[in-house]
């Protein structure tokens, strides 16, 4: 797709908006194609300790809470991505900083930069540290309520939200190695995309020593 615009246009229109809508997961349709087979790519969002490079993949459905709770912590933690989650065999979370899809229209998302977000985009890649699957709940009152799950259940959870899953010879195989190296998955019940730092803090390491 080739997008030119002529001299003078205003590239905050809605029509601009409106194309961005439609491009951006365009593009991330065909980055998750080519690589196919041989990154893990989970429906995640993804950010990483910039002191210690550990970093931590949030996994959770479409409109479910990625995106606002990459904006919330990719302040203080290194934005990787809000929307695909590429992890290599060796463990490593490779960046993929997309323009983040703020909903601030009824017809479509925004996409905003992330250094328009004030996020923090110095690292290009983490260690795999953590895995945490989302639940958000509105309703939920107190701190985040924190599971751990067996391999078998957290594989159960995770193989719908990886995509090319059967481009791999072992897929579950595949999967249980990148659980090891995380520790395991663990779900957590939360509210407010803010009290999910502590967590994040507990498992990245602190931002000061």
């Amino acid at each position: 797709m080739t997008v030119s615009f002529e001299p003078g246009a205003d590239v905050h229109s809605p029509d601009i908006n409106e194309i961005m809508h439609t491009l951006s997961p365009t593009v991330t349709r065909e980055v998750i194609g080519a690589q196919a087979g041989r990154l893990v790519m989970l429906h995640a969002a993804a950010l990483a300790n910039p002191r210690t490079g550990a970093a931590a993949v949030l996994v959770a459905p479409s409109g479910t809470g990625k995106t606002t709770a990459a904006m919330t912590l990719g302040r203080t933690l290194a934005y990787l991505s809000d929307e695909t989650a590429g992890i290599t065999e060796g463990g490593d979370v490779l960046a993929y900083r997309k323009p983040l899809s703020v909903i601030e229209s009824p017809l479509f998302k925004t996409q905003r930069a992330p250094s328009e977000m004030g996020l923090i985009t110095e690292a290009n890649a983490g260690r795999l540290a953590a895995l945490y699957i989302l639940e958000r709940d509105h309703e939920h009152q107190g701190f985040p309520v924190v599971v751990a799950l067996d391999t078998i259940d957290a594989l159960a959870e995770l193989a719908p939200q990886v995509s090319f899953l059967g481009k791999f010879d072992r897929p579950l195989q595949r999967l249980a190695d990148l659980l090891h190296r995380a520790g395991g998955a663990k779900r957590v019940t939360y509210r407010d995309a803010e009290e999910l730092a502590p967590l994040l803090a507990r498992d990245l390491g602190h931002l000061t020593s």
